[in-house]
């Protein structure tokens, strides 16, 4: 799981926590590790991960870093390659 923002005092981070580690409760298979990106140059190190194929298999933006042809510019054209 790949999020950005403040470290992980925030209460969002709190919540997606509490959210994960309760699915991982029900199902002891699945794990998540996350993993917290400085919001400076996300989109560039999101770029960087998909090209390279390590992105994270779950990715946290907002609905104003992208609009949805525009994510699918940027990190489906790599599929193509």
């Amino acid at each position: 799981m790949s999020w950005h923002g403040e470290g992980g005092e925030s209460k969002f981070y709190d919540g997606l926590k509490y959210v994960m580690d309760s699915y991982t409760e029900v199902h002891p298979n699945v794990t998540f590790k996350y993993v917290q990106q400085p919001l400076d140059g996300y989109m560039d190190l999101l770029d960087t991960q998909f090209i390279s194929g390590g992105a994270a298999d779950i990715i946290h933006m907002q609905p104003h870093m992208a609009g949805l042809s525009r994510i699918r510019e940027r990190f489906f054209r790599w599929m193509s390659i």
